[in-house]
């Protein structure tokens, strides 16, 4: 005994670390409790730990010699000793140094439940009922928290951690310092979003209040244009002074602009008066917005409409403006069209870039590319407001959980569990598809919220959670293993008045009560086997793959059956897959643009395409191989599909010639045989058109006639039997694919057999006086560099 208290003394040795832990443990035990041990109290427990240390667990013992207590609450949660204490030093330690929109019973019951979360969170719990990254939120945004306020917490919670675990042997180093890092990340967040909105408040009342002073401008005026109207006079708005105002009749055609108008919009007097206003307005929806705010002036006379709206074009930078519109009407009231809109505006170019910069639409998370949290509150909040324009009759939030994420990133680090958090969005996304437009969020490391808006959503929302969990438990491709989570999901509908930020709480207090405490996940002992490609994972990935460019077009050789000369390609879809190598995506990419996971592939394709073309149109010249597209059947019959094509040949100089679309018969015609309406117009742009499919995917032959189609595509699966085995099958066989072709060939200028494999069907095709070739006999897909090579140097051997 006397040797060991000797060599507590001693630095360097084992005996004085230990004494020095002891010391610490004693001021740490000095500052939170009541009681204040005197120096012969310490040496009193110091010998009793001693005399006690080969018959005592130190798991089990306090400094003090004594089992640490560990009472079970009222909630169900376990506290150590100390606990309280340590609540009470922080809610001290905070209002001595910021303002909390709290009372002292307030604070203690909400810091009581943020310890309970970091004490979970740092013994390394499955699921968090309170995660420490959103208690960093909540201290940064809910109790407003400066740096300093988030130090001295951190210089109270730091020791209190490791000295409850060393104590009572729960968690580990890595669990605590996970803890504090998401603690501290979720304060980061916080703060940066609180101090966004702030400013954006800021800009917001920026722009209020200049409204309301274009308000008081159209409202003063009233009179005056009233009586100079009759007159025939102009009034003192017209004037050098005056700020930017002017008269407009009912339609919006300018009456009337003084000259700081015309300054504003940087055109003569004959120029603006006479014409619409929103004929100096480049942009389509400020032109609605214009629109939209002089119905409302004209339903509401005398009542000020406020709205704002871009001038620029081409030549000049863009300028917003904010406007104030106010119908008056003429006396007597005859004629409903009789009266004058005074309008004042004003430029508002600096509060609206402002405004932008710290704006939440353009907040995504980094990992899934969704909307953030600030992103879905202020989302939330626009619609909840009340008054807001198109209100929606039902509001509701469903919040989604994946169960044990945590412990996916513990056993397999943080790049597998981004993987998994990556698919679950893409599969969110997808489970969505066929209901209205919904906002997904990632609202915390493991959390995802849905924003439903329609009626329609909460009748067959049972469905949409069952799709939502089975769509999103997994299992998930990791770089090993599959895993297999399991969802919670909390649902809620908005109340009248309710906030934003307390209808999203409400939501996950539903997940909270769904937890039961039981191990969720599941992880195959069997490591994957990357043969397999699963369709539905791949389906589910489209999207990020799109985003990382991991999807790329490659070039099928389409060949001259008599000269065997390369004249063309078709252009296809190629996915390098981290896991899976290449894999041909052109089906894929089809069914994930039918469900909404690819609405952008199709412009995409069409400009790479195009672009593509018009290199080789300038590098061969009359050489160079015509495009064939396969459009995407969603992208075909959508109304914009011929402006996207118009666009892409003015954009890349390419000569219309230069490319086919190969198109589906339903996308080319509808049910009853008929030109899809917006194909109209695809006469006027002069690029050829292909019908793909024939033989296979054609069910109205009687309206080929009145098609104007320049090839006609024969199916692979005819092309597959017109050298068959047997001399029966290939008559069969043959016989088909002859009568098509003569039918093609009366009906268009050329005749394309697809999916050509051996050199018999190329006979068979020469035969049947077929003009183009296409198929895995001329080649796969090839890069540009490849096509180019096969071009300069002739034909193809066959």
């Amino acid at each position: 005994m006397m040797l060991r208290w000797i060599l507590s003394w001693i630095p360097g040795t084992s005996a004085f670390a230990g004494r020095r832990r002891l010391d610490a443990d004693l001021d740490l035990l000095a500052r939170l409790g009541p009681p204040v041990l005197s120096e012969e109290d310490k040496d009193a427990a110091l010998a009793r730990i001693r005399a006690a240390v080969d018959t005592a667990s130190p798991s089990s013992r306090s400094p003090l010699g004594e089992e640490v207590t560990v009472s079970r609450q009222a909630d169900g949660h376990t506290r150590p000793a100390g606990f309280e204490e340590m609540v009470a030093e922080w809610a001290k330690a905070l209002a001595a140094t910021v303002y909390l929109p709290l009372d002292q019973r307030q604070l203690r019951e909400r810091l009581t439940l943020m310890a309970n979360g970091l004490l979970e969170h740092a013994s390394g719990g499955d699921t968090l009922e309170l995660p420490a990254e959103r208690i960093g939120r909540e201290l940064a945004q809910d109790l407003r928290l400066t740096a300093e306020a988030f130090q001295n917490g951190l210089e109270l919670i730091i020791p209190w951690l490791e000295r409850t675990q060393r104590h009572t042997g729960q968690g580990s180093a890595a669990s605590r310092a996970g803890a504090l890092a998401a603690l501290a990340a979720g304060y980061a967040a916080g703060a940066r979003d609180r101090i966004l909105d702030e400013q954006l408040d800021i800009t917001g009342a920026g722009l209020t209040a200049v409204h309301a002073e274009l308000r008081d401008r159209v409202r003063g005026n009233e009179h005056t244009l009233s009586r100079n109207h009759d007159r025939g006079q102009r009034g003192p708005i017209m004037t050098d002074t005056a700020p930017p105002m002017g008269v407009l009749d009912i339609h919006g055609t300018v009456l009337q602009a003084n000259p700081a108008l015309l300054r504003l919009l940087r055109c003569p007097d004959h120029e603006v008066v006479g014409t619409p206003l929103v004929g100096h307005i480049t942009d389509e929806h400020s032109r609605e917005a214009v629109r939209s705010c002089i119905a409302s002036a004209v339903r509401h006379p005398g009542t000020p409409h406020d709205t704002r709206f871009a001038l620029g074009g081409h030549d000049r930078d863009t300028t917003w403006v904010g406007a104030a519109l106010a119908w008056h009407p003429d006396r007597p009231y005859d004629d409903p069209a009789g009266g004058r809109m005074l309008m004042a505006l004003a430029d508002i170019t600096g509060h609206h870039n402002r405004q932008q910069r710290v704006h939440p639409e353009d907040d995504y998370d980094p990992v899934t590319q969704l909307s953030t949290r600030r992103r879905f509150l202020h989302t939330l909040h626009t619609i909840l407001r009340p008054g807001v324009a198109h209100e929606p009759e039902v509001v509701g939030v469903c919040a989604l959980r994946l169960d044990d994420l945590a412990t996916v990133t513990a056993a397999m680090g943080p790049a597998a569990a981004d993987r998994v958090l990556v698919s679950a969005a893409s599969r969110i996304t997808a489970a969505l598809a066929d209901h209205s437009p919904a906002t997904v969020a990632r609202i915390d490391r493991d959390r995802f919220a849905i924003l439903l808006t329609t009626p329609c959503d909460w009748s067959t929302i049972t469905d949409l959670v069952r799709r939502l969990v089975d769509w999103t438990r997994g299992p998930y491709t990791t770089a090993r293993y599959n895993v297999s989570l399991s969802v919670s999901v909390g649902l809620v509908q908005a109340l009248p008045g309710v906030r934003a930020e307390h209808l999203l709480r409400q939501a996950e207090a539903e997940l909270d009560a769904q937890y039961r405490g039981q191990r969720r996940i599941h992880t195959d002992t069997e490591p994957v086997d990357h043969g397999e490609i699963r369709h539905d994972h791949l389906l589910t990935a489209v999207p990020h793959a799109l985003r990382r460019g991991e999807i790329t077009l490659a070039y099928h050789p389409i060949v001259d059956l008599t000269s065997s000369v390369v004249v063309g390609v078709e252009a296809t879809a190629v996915w390098a897959h981290p896991d899976h190598g290449d894999i041909p995506a052109d089906d894929l990419l089809c069914e994930a643009e039918a469900i909404g996971l690819a609405r952008d592939w199709g412009p995409w394709m069409l400009n790479q395409a195009t672009r593509q073309a018009a290199r080789w149109s300038r590098a061969l010249g009359k050489r160079a191989p015509q495009m064939a597209l396969n459009i995407p059947p969603g992208f075909a019959v959508d109304d914009g599909f011929v402006d996207h094509l118009t666009r892409a040949l003015r954009d890349n100089d390419l000569p219309p010639r230069r490319l086919l679309l190969l198109m589906t018969e339903s996308s080319i015609v509808d049910r009853r045989g008929r030109l899809r309406r917006h194909l109209v117009h695809l006469g006027g742009t002069s690029v050829p058109l292909a019908l793909a499919g024939l033989g296979s995917d054609t069910a109205h032959y009687d309206s080929l006639p009145h098609l104007t189609i320049d090839t006609l595509v024969i199916a692979p699966t005819v092309t597959a039997g017109i050298a068959g085995v047997t001399a029966a099958d290939h008559g069969h066989h043959a016989t088909l694919a002859e009568a098509l072709i003569k039918m093609g060939r009366r009906l268009t200028h050329t005749v394309m057999l697809k999916g050509i494999t051996t050199r018999e069907q190329v006979k068979a095709a020469r035969r049947m006086k077929a003009d183009l070739g296409l198929g895995e006999l001329f080649g796969g897909p090839q890069p540009p560099d490849a096509i180019e090579a096969m071009i300069v140097e002739g034909a193809v051997a066959v």
